[in-house]
Parts: structure tokens; sequence; C-alpha cells
């Protein structure tokens, strides 16, 4: 049984008998007030109610409560529709935002849940599913139908993008793999488990906007000058390449504190720079003190760090530039940090504003890809939040 429980952060769990009895009273309290909230509401379980508000800047629009504990979710194009997936279910729920209703809900083929990944093509015709266990479902949004599996090149299935064209799927397993989204095929492959790729580990993946040009986000030992040290780095992974050709830090060796890889990243609409996310605070003797860094690809250059020596928990739910460029949006999850999300001006790289999930983890933000609409995923509620055009 998995006793996981929607406030809990991916990857712990409980066991026993007593805290999986604990757990299952929680999660039974918590469905019957999702039920009353449903059903004085509909799918609208109010503003957050106790759980957040509206900050200086972001607004909270409405909340849509699902039955699933959601941890992915991806906007459609076209900015109608919400899908979410869950690590806790095989389910795959599409919200339509206009009506504030559930419009379609179906299984992926296989009984297997922890649908952890979701990504929707840039034109809308295909909603891709990752799993566990590398499984790429990939669902013709027409019908809701599945369109085609891509068998896993090597091992499972971390996370997957769509270039801006929409011509190129890339998905991150034991290997990079990208796709000709035309017929599906492999079209080149990055093998993560070669010698090349001793010490180095890669967490992210992000295409630079108008291109075939990838950027790859994790740790490297290789390039530390001691032993015990290394970096959090960035590869530049162009189309004729067959290694990346081209590499610069995000974080640096920072002793007596640890130093973070690159969990989470974000390229601007411009192409001009990236914005890396990492697990802050981790490690109990000596924490991460380094949080979001905006670099320029062009030569590496560092050009802020908003959020650094404080303890705000992993970026990995999310980093994301708004589609105008205006505003960096960065979610933080965790169990015992504050579960905020952090908007940050693009322009001067301030924070300028901070809302809150309340006592909820915070397991995925997606912008809506033609306003500055965002959307948080925490627990089982879906908050659609929105900003100004201009900072």
């Amino acid at each position: 049984m998995n006793t996981r429980s929607p406030w809990i952060a991916p990857g712990w769990k409980c066991h026993g008998f007593h805290c999986r009895l604990a757990v299952e009273v929680l999660l039974a309290v918590v469905t019957l007030c999702a039920a009353q909230l449903v059903a004085q509401d509909g799918a609208l379980g109010g503003l957050f109610g106790v759980w957040a508000s509206s900050g200086k800047v972001a607004k909270l629009q409405f909340e849509l409560t699902d039955d699933i504990a959601v941890t992915s979710l991806a906007w459609s194009p076209d900015g109608r529709y919400i899908a979410a997936s869950s690590m806790e279910s095989n389910w795959i729920h599409i919200w339509d935002l206009q009506r504030k209703t559930l419009s379609a809900k179906f299984q992926t083929e296989s009984g297997t849940p922890e649908i952890h990944e979701l990504s929707w093509s840039p034109k809308g015709h295909y909603l891709v599913a990752c799993d566990f266990h590398g499984q790429r479902r990939i669902y013709d949004t027409t019908h809701w139908t599945q369109a085609h599996v891509i068998a896993p090149e090597r091992d499972n299935c971390r996370a997957s993008e769509f270039s801006s064209d929409g011509l190129e799927l890339a998905v991150l397993g034991a290997a990079v793999s990208v796709y000709d989204t035309n017929d599906w095929r492999l079209i080149r492959i990055l093998d993560l488990k070669s010698n090349w790729w001793g010490g180095r580990s890669v967490n992210s993946i992000a295409y630079v906007p108008g291109s075939h040009t990838l950027l790859l986000g994790g740790s490297d030992r290789e390039e530390s000058n001691k032993p015990f040290d290394h970096i959090g780095n960035i590869w530049v992974l162009k189309p004729t390449d067959s290694a990346p050709s081209r590499n610069f830090p995000a974080y640096l060796a920072d002793r007596p504190n640890l130093t973070g890889g690159v969990v989470r990243m974000a390229v601007s609409p411009d192409g001009m720079r990236v914005a890396t996310g990492t697990e802050t605070g981790a490690g109990s003797y000596a924490p991460v003190k380094a949080s979001v860094h905006i670099l320029r690809i062009s030569d590496g250059a560092l050009l802020g760090k908003p959020l650094d020596g404080q303890d705000f928990g992993d970026q990995r739910p999310g980093v994301q530039f708004t589609p105008n460029g205006h505003w960096l949006l960065v979610a933080h999850g965790g169990i015992h940090v504050a579960h905020v999300i952090h908007l940050i001006d693009a322009g001067t790289l301030r924070v300028e504003d901070e809302v809150s999930a309340g006592h909820n983890t915070i397991y995925d933000l997606a912008i809506h890809p033609n306003s500055t609409q965002f959307a948080v995923a925490a627990g089982n509620h879906i908050a659609i939040w929105s900003l100004p055009n201009k900072p």
C-alpha cells in the first residue's frame, strides 16, 4: 500500500502500522472536507480559503479542487485547458478553465501509477505523459486517445520538453533522447552513462527558444579543483553536437556550505538568459545557501541571485519566465519550509511579491502560454493567479 500523503514531498514514504493509520485518517478527513467544498461550490474550493491569499502584485483568481494529489500541470497553448496528473495515480485530468469544470479524464493503458510529468505540444495537438518506468505516452488531444508510445531508450523518464516550433521532443532519462514529432523517430541521443559523463549528472533540460539547441542542467565533479567539491553546471548541446560543445557554472563550490546542483531551468523568451533552481537548504550540517541564479547564456556571466542566503527549500516545483519576459516566477517545495511562490521582476531581478500556498506542499507551477496568469498545484488544489502585464 502506498501511504504517501499529498502533502508529503515526492520520495518521502511512511512505514509502519501507526504511521499508515495516521495518514489514512488524515486522508479521510481531507477527502471529506474536499467533498464538502465541492458539494457547496461545484469544482471550486473557494479562494484557497485559509491556505493562501492575494499578494501585493499577484491576485488569486479561483481554485479548482481535484480528487487526485496533483503533482504535475501542463497548460494548453490556447490557454483554455490545464492537464493535471499525479504520482499517486495513472489518471490524467483535463480541466476547462472557462467553465471551471473537469472536461475529460482518462487512464493510461498501463495500470502502473505515478504519471509524474506532463508536457503539451506548442500547437496543442499532443500531450506527452512520462512515467517512472520510462514510457512516454503521447495522446491525441482531439479525442484523448493514445497516439503513440515511445519505449525507453535507456531507462526512466524524468522530464520532457518540446522545442518552440514543436518539431522536436526531448526526453531526459539515463540518456537525452530527441524525437522528430512528425513520426516520433529518434533523431539523436546523448548517453548519460558513457565514460564522458563520469562524475556528472543531468537533472533538467530546456530548449533555447527559436532553436533546437538544448541546455542541460545538473552537477559536475569533473570541473572541480577539489575532490569533494562540485559545481552546479549548465551544458550547451547544439543540434550537430555528439557531446556538449560548451558549459558554464551556475553554482560554484562554497565550503563549508554544500554546493547546489541545477535541478530546474527556465530560458527567457528572448533566448538570452537562463534561470536555475537548486535544492536550497539541503543538508543538516552544511546546507546549500544558493538559490535561484540568473545567467547570460552567451558567456555564462552571473547576472543576479535575488534569493541567495534564504532557506526556501527546493526549487524543483517550478522556475519559469512569463511569455512577455517581464516576470520570473519561482515555486519552492519541501516539507519543513515556507510553501511560497516568489515573483521576481525579470528586468531589475528584484523580488516584487511573495504568495503562499499555506500548509500545502507545492508540487508544480505552470504559466499561461499567452498571458501572465499562472497555476500552482498544491495538495489536491490547482490555484489560478494573475499578474499585471508589466511590473
